[in-house]
């Protein structure tokens, strides 16, 4: 049976969230027809705005659309129920701003008012955003890009964040992490619908590559910024001195405050120990040096704090789930 498609694209969309899942759906119905001899395609697709109106993207394009987003039509004698799914094209959204998800209201509105006429639901990146402030994905998982994870846990505690997670499905939602995780929520959503065999040839015309589990290994765990000068005198001499044995109380001193003192500033303010902080910085330091050098990992290590490169190299694959030498294989462009 062929399954009816629906992209539904809100101004401000990112093209190529609206494009590349048409390519991709275009794709798997060629794979499809090459690989099963038929004449039938397996997707029927079309693109949606709001209005009907050309959908204006955020880099300034123009996308014509085929419909005024309606959902289904009812089922009939002459024409029976058949489930059509929903695909949404991601927003572009830096950050939550003063003005929250206000940009959104009409989409929003629209996903409350119609999200039961279809069978699945699909999205990534501040896709998911849009479905939960529609209070669909209440008491599901999901999964979301990796720099929205703590607005993501504030706003939405009905819902389990399942940050690591470049795709997951939950419920009728396939759902996907940051932008680049199209690919492996659209790999996904082919192989449900087609299987293995045309999903597999569809990742080898397209060079799509299954990738790694967690998005977490791409994240960049930067300090928040704080204006307590507290925090301030802290973070400064903790990064200067990262090549050194640093102890809590060698930082409460130098920021001239007590170690409880500087704890519950650290916890206030930024939500973690000092000691995970000056962690924090070191990963995100062997990071650069593993992907702009080409140190021995000893010497990484060394320049870190670590004296010790296996505990180095543990600590490492515990907060990036890849080693440092797949890490700089992942990263490492020169």
């Amino acid at each position: 049976m062929v399954k009816k498609v629906n992209i539904l694209a809100l101004d401000g969309s990112y093209s190529s969230s609206i494009t590349n899942m048409a390519d991709v759906l275009e794709s798997a119905n060629l794979a499809a027809r090459s690989y099963w001899d038929v004449e039938e395609a397996p997707f029927e697709w079309r693109l949606m705005s709001l209005d009907g109106e050309p959908v204006s993207c955020s880099n300034g394009l123009s996308i014509t659309v085929h419909a005024k987003a309606e959902p289904p039509p009812p089922a009939t004698l002459q024409t029976p129920y058949q489930p059509e799914i929903l695909l949404l094209a991601v927003p572009y959204m830096p950050g939550l701003g003063k003005d929250g998800m206000a940009k959104w209201a009409d989409g929003i509105a629209w996903l409350k008012a119609n999200h039961h006429h279809y069978a699945q639901i699909v999205t990534h990146c501040f896709g998911t955003f849009i479905l939960a402030e529609a209070g669909l994905l209440d008491g599901l998982q999901a999964t979301t890009s990796w720099w929205m994870v703590k607005d993501f846990v504030a706003r939405y505690p009905k819902i389990e964040l399942i940050a690591d997670k470049r795709y997951l499905e939950t419920g009728r939602f396939i759902l996907g992490g940051a932008t680049g995780c199209y690919q492996d929520v659209a790999l996904h959503f082919v192989e449900q619908h087609c299987g293995a065999d045309i999903a597999r040839i569809l990742a080898k015309y397209m060079l799509i590559d299954k990738g790694h589990a967690n998005q977490m290994v791409y994240a960049i765990d930067l300090p928040f910024s704080s204006k307590n000068p507290v925090i301030v005198r802290a973070q400064r001499w903790i990064a200067m001195n990262l090549d050194k044995s640093i102890s809590v109380s060698e930082v409460a001193d130098n920021a001239a405050v007590t170690t409880r003192t500087l704890a519950r500033h650290f916890q206030k303010d930024l939500g973690y120990s000092p000691q995970t902080h000056i962690q924090k910085l070191r990963i995100e330091k062997s990071k650069v040096l593993l992907e702009a050098t080409s140190l021995r990992l000893n010497e990484v290590a060394m320049r870190c704090g670590y004296s010790d490169e296996s505990a180095f190299r543990r600590l490492f694959k515990k907060h990036c789930d890849v080693s440092p030498n797949a890490f700089r294989k992942l990263f490492q462009f020169a």
